[in-house]
């Protein structure tokens, strides 16, 4: 056998127990991949969520108000904010929760065609809601408050039973303790 084709096998399984030391570190990082990935969608996810909750507590405090005593921005305005942002809030929720049996509505457009997930369903309701607010007098404001602080408990627990923060947190100690006792490592 010549030097050259000593080499070139040389070089071959050289290039092969590369090839294996990545595929091994490929395999045994991937856990934590997963979970880098998981932690970002689901760090997203939560601050959309945030957000609803912020505006859907504003709209709950803001139909404890008297329209005729509103120092500053008027009830009307607030209103309208407080609506503005549901709505954005409705369709970026729409990133999280598309549509389902999109074959439904087909002459709407793509995001909107099929019916609605169930937690959008809490927001829509409460931005109806919201809608329904008297802006020049106390009157029924009470009893629609009530109305947005359920849609507000659904979506909490709509949420929560997506984001499933027990689930996450024992995921979360299980890659730890697999780190701490050696696993895993480089």
């Amino acid at each position: 056998m010549s030097y050259e084709a000593i080499f070139a096998l040389g070089s071959v399984i050289v290039a092969l127990i590369a090839a294996g030391f990545v595929a091994w570190d490929r395999i045994t990082a991937r856990p934590v991949e997963r979970l880098t990935l998981q932690v970002e969608y689901f760090n997203g996810l939560r601050a959309w969520a945030d957000s609803c909750c912020d505006v859907l507590t504003e709209a709950c405090h803001l139909s404890y108000l008297d329209p005729t005593r509103c120092d500053g921005e008027s009830f009307f305005v607030q209103r309208q904010r407080i609506l503005v942002a549901l709505s954005s809030l409705i369709d970026r929720g729409r990133w999280y929760f598309p549509n389902y049996k999109v074959e439904y509505g087909q002459h709407k457009e793509a995001a909107y065609r099929g019916h609605r997930h169930e937690i959008l369903d809490s927001l829509v309701a409460a931005y109806k809601s919201v809608r329904q607010l008297n802006y020049t007098e106390r009157g029924e404001n009470a009893a629609i408050c009530k109305k947005i602080l359920q849609g507000k408990r659904v979506f909490i627990g709509n949420v929560q039973d997506v984001l499933a923060p027990n689930d996450q947190k024992d995921e979360f100690l299980k890659i730890m303790k697999k780190k701490k006792n050696g696993e895993g490592k480089r």
